[in-house]
């Protein structure tokens, strides 16, 4: 998923249900723009930057959060089983839909059993850990080279896990402050 402004923005990336439909959702009316959940495309050269692909969100309808103005525009009612709805988010809100975005860091979410959200460094080792199985079974054609391209990618930007708190509110804030550089990060 990616989420930014037009000057930069973030790779959320992870494991299902780690947290970044959540993350990317939460950013929605933020003033943070939303550039896709589930496929984007990252391009590492010549600089760093974040593609949309389909302005889709992927909501868990019945998930422990409610995104309530935009589940009107959910394509699939109906659901299979255990899947997310789907929704084209450019159709219901396009002043805050990106078609991208420069890179400005590689962030892993991780939900947490507290209120508040915390940003901490991560090593390109764990942000790799993240998006390479998650793209590899999106793209099983995917190769050596497209790993090799990941670990560049990962190699170029900071990396960061993100604590998400239940305090959504927080979510966009914590983003925000990194993408300005006014944040103060936990080392591990």
């Amino acid at each position: 998923a990616g989420v930014g402004t037009r000057e930069a923005g973030v790779l959320l990336t992870g494991r299902g249900s780690s947290g970044k439909s959540t993350t990317a959702l939460a950013c929605l009316n933020s003033g943070l723009l939303y550039a896709g959940d589930d496929l984007v495309l990252a391009s590492p050269k010549p600089r760093p930057y974040l593609h949309s692909l389909y302005n889709t969100a992927l909501l868990d309808v019945g998930g422990r959060y409610s995104f309530s103005d935009v589940i009107p525009g959910i394509e699939n009612l109906q659901p299979l089983h255990e899947a997310k709805s789907c929704v084209f988010l450019y159709e219901r809100f396009p002043e805050r839909v990106a078609t991208g975005f420069p890179l400005r860091a590689i962030v892993v979410p991780e939900v947490v059993d507290r209120m508040d959200t915390k940003l901490r460094r991560a090593s390109a080792a764990q942000s790799l850990m993240a998006l390479a199985p998650a793209t590899i079974y999106m793209l099983p054609q995917a190769g050596e080279e497209a790993l090799q391209r990941m670990a560049r990618l990962v190699g170029s930007l900071p990396n960061y896990v993100l604590e998400l708190g239940t305090d959504l509110c927080q979510i966009p804030q914590v983003i925000s402050s990194l993408l300005s550089g006014d944040h103060d990060i936990a080392c591990d």
